[in-house]
């Protein structure tokens, strides 16, 4: 149901909204992106990584510099 109304599966727009949240933080908080990564859900700051970058084409440290 949920892709059918929404074009994506479950854990697609889960990983959407946590991709939104980080980038929020990254932008607008002092946190780490380790920080950032636990706080959103991720038990690995190596798979937050890759999500991240699969999404903006760039490393969070990287949207963080050039988005502030």
């Amino acid at each position: 149901m949920i892709q059918s109304a929404t074009g994506h599966t479950f854990i697609e727009n889960i990983q959407n909204q946590k991709m939104k949240l980080a980038s929020e933080l990254l932008i607008h908080s002092t946190l780490s992106v380790s920080e950032i990564s636990e706080r959103i859900g991720f038990q690995s700051l190596n798979n937050f990584r890759k999500i991240f970058f699969k999404y903006f084409n760039m490393t969070p440290s990287e949207y963080r510099r050039a988005n502030i």
